[in-house]
């Protein structure tokens, strides 16, 4: 008999750090978007570990599923079950999660990473938005301005290197 104990304990841990990892990446956003930048290094860093220690789970479900010859991508692993090759009420001992306590198990799981993923493609959005803020705002004190001519007090242009030019408005 399968004993899938395992498989949902391991998917389980899993999604308890992704969802830790969510908290993570709207600590991150609300630091960025407050512009608490002296704090940002210590989130990076539990970020960091976190991804690890997700890698590193995903590695074991990985290894345990290949251990046990079962697919080890959720939609293979569902196709198995729709084909009827792993039965769906096996279980080890009365009260033990199914495999169809494993698979919604695996959904939540997808789900949440997706989450993050998405979560984190904002940060970077937010960080990359703030970077050219910034960096226009920095041009403006340099006296450059992106493309666009400005006028002197004499009505006479200035191209963005603040040189003047023989135009005059």
């Amino acid at each position: 008999m399968l004993q899938l104990s395992e498989l949902y304990t391991l998917l389980d841990s899993e999604l308890d750090h992704c969802l830790l990892l969510t908290n993570i990446l709207l600590a991150e956003r609300r630091l960025i978007e407050t512009r608490r930048l002296d704090e940002l290094p210590n989130i990076l860093r539990q970020k960091a570990d976190l991804l690890a220690v997700i890698e590193s789970g995903h590695n074991q479900r990985q290894s345990w599923l290949s251990s046990v010859d079962l697919p080890t991508s959720y939609t293979e692993f569902l196709k198995k079950v729709q084909n009827s090759e792993i039965d769906e009420t096996e279980a080890s001992t009365f009260g033990s999660p199914n495999v169809a306590l494993c698979l919604d198990k695996w959904q939540d799981l997808n789900a949440a990473k997706e989450s993050c993923n998405e979560q984190n493609t904002v940060n970077g959005i937010v960080i990359t938005r703030a970077k050219k803020r910034n960096g226009e705002q920095l041009d403006i004190l340099k006296g450059i301005s992106p493309g666009k001519e400005l006028y002197d007090s004499k009505g006479k242009s200035i191209n963005n290197r603040g040189c003047q030019s023989s135009h005059t408005a």
